[in-house]
């Protein structure tokens, strides 16, 4: 039982960071292509 419930804290931990990430990721692509248009619009 304790194996069990420490595989199913592990999932929780990884999809919990995942999801931060994909949150992290597009921050910083938006902060990316806002920089890109400021210096490299012409």
């Amino acid at each position: 039982m304790l194996h069990l419930w420490s595989g199913f804290r592990l999932a929780h931990i990884l999809s919990t960071k995942n999801i931060i990430l994909k949150i992290y990721d597009g921050r910083f692509k938006n902060i990316f292509e806002e920089i890109f248009q400021v210096e490299f619009k012409d």
